[in-house]
């Protein structure tokens, strides 16, 4: 197995592949997180923490599967004696009816780690969000827009098709449901924390100035949630979100530029501010570009996946790049598509990401993929993807962990 990755990494060193670049993407993936996230001055009743409410999932009941569930992502690095990507092409598909939503049959792995989430893009009750089910070894439709597992793989954080997406956790296997109660109205973006022990919420949208932007931290265990509000006025942000770094010992903003920024072009980012978990502004880093979560930092901590721009002119288009942490210096610009910004990556070790991709696979059909990237920015499609979704609707944004 050791010798197939080594393969697979060797053939990713010599052979590019390129895929055309959406110039909307960013814009796209903005319009994405803001769906869920309530416009400043816009007043929202907050959820009230209630007892246990039963859910029904919709349950697809394959044959016996010898697949494993996931194991926490929490004590493990993904590296290069993991098992080996392979190129597997994706079944044919026949949806029964429109808007259908498709289970794969078996875990869908690459490499060191599985996808233990395809959650909708859609927002709306007829396009559900799919979760792997480890306690019965199979995956299952939920109802709801955002649905983020935990790193075991026994939760997950979830947000409501509808207005006001009000957020939850849920117990996978048994549908359970246990709504979050949050002080700071439309919450959005939820991340765990690489450990399991924290989930991460963007909050904003009350009236007062001093309180329209800011970040939740829910207590796994006790779902107890603190909420820290930021100055927008001096921390300001175009992209509205706060993500992880890569041990969740920080909270991450983009400070937007201004001054080079317009109507016309995608926004810029002026560099990284960094919050501990009690809010206090920490270091910043010279990181022009949208970072993600903890899967966007490599283990090393050397190079981060940032969505950033081509360049800084009137003519910039949104691109992933691989960027040195320390200099922010661009070590490589990767040409992706328009699905490719949902997520951003993974690392596989300290040299080679994987980035998801789409295009025309084998059977010349519209298809999702996982696609490798050096440091040097050289892609190589490693992992087709099963067609959950028909390809009329966006694509869903991904949940892998460490298996």
């Amino acid at each position: 197995m050791d010798e197939a990755l080594r393969d697979t990494l060797q053939a990713v060193a010599d052979q590019a592949r390129s895929v055309d670049l959406g110039p909307a993407a960013l814009r796209t993936a903005r319009r994405r997180r803001r769906r869920r996230t309530v416009v400043a001055g816009v007043a929202v009743v907050v959820v009230a923490l209630a007892g246990t409410v039963p859910l029904v999932l919709d349950r697809h009941r394959p044959g016996p599967s010898r697949h494993a569930a996931p194991a926490p992502a929490a004590s493990r690095s993904p590296s290069a004696s993991a098992p080996p990507p392979r190129v597997v092409a994706p079944a044919q598909t026949e949806y029964p009816h429109p808007g259908s939503v498709l289970l794969p049959q078996r875990l869908v792995t690459v490499g060191p780690y599985a996808v233990t989430g395809f959650a909708s893009a859609q927002g709306t009750p007829s396009h559900p969000s799919v979760l792997w089910d480890q306690a019965h070894h199979r995956y299952v439709r939920v109802g709801y827009d955002a649905a983020v597992p935990s790193p075991d793989g026994k939760r997950a954080v979830v947000l409501g098709q509808t207005f006001p997406y009000r957020p939850g956790m849920l117990d996978i296997a048994t549908g359970q449901l246990t709504p979050l109660s949050m002080d700071g109205y439309q919450p959005s973006s939820p991340q765990w924390s690489p450990d399991g022990s924290t989930v991460l919420f963007t909050v904003s949208g009350k009236i007062d100035p001093a309180h329209s932007l800011g970040f939740v931290l829910i207590d796994a265990v006790s779902l107890r949630a603190t909420v820290h509000w930021v100055d927008h006025t001096k921390y300001d942000t175009s992209q509205v979100m706060f993500t992880w770094n890569r041990d969740a010992s920080r909270v991450v903003l983009t400070i937007a530029d201004r001054g080079n920024m317009s109507e016309a072009t995608p926004d810029l980012v002026d560099h990284l501010q960094l919050f501990d978990r009690s809010g206090r502004p920490r270091a910043t880093l010279p990181i022009r570009g949208l970072v993600y979560g903890t899967g966007s930092w490599s283990p090393d901590g050397r190079y981060v996946l940032v969505h950033g721009i081509s360049n800084r002119a009137g003519t910039g288009r949104p691109q992933l790049q691989i960027v040195a942490v320390a200099t922010g210096r661009v070590r490589a610009r990767i040409a992706t598509d328009l699905d490719g910004w949902a997520t951003p990556g993974w690392w596989l070790d300290d040299d080679h990401a994987l980035i998801r991709t789409a295009g025309l696979g084998p059977t010349s059909e519209p298809v999702q993929a996982l696609t490798t990237v050096t440091l040097d920015g050289v892609a190589q499609t490693v992992r087709y993807l099963p067609n959950v979704y028909p390809p009329v609707t966006a694509p869903a944004e991904l949940t892998l962990q460490a298996r």
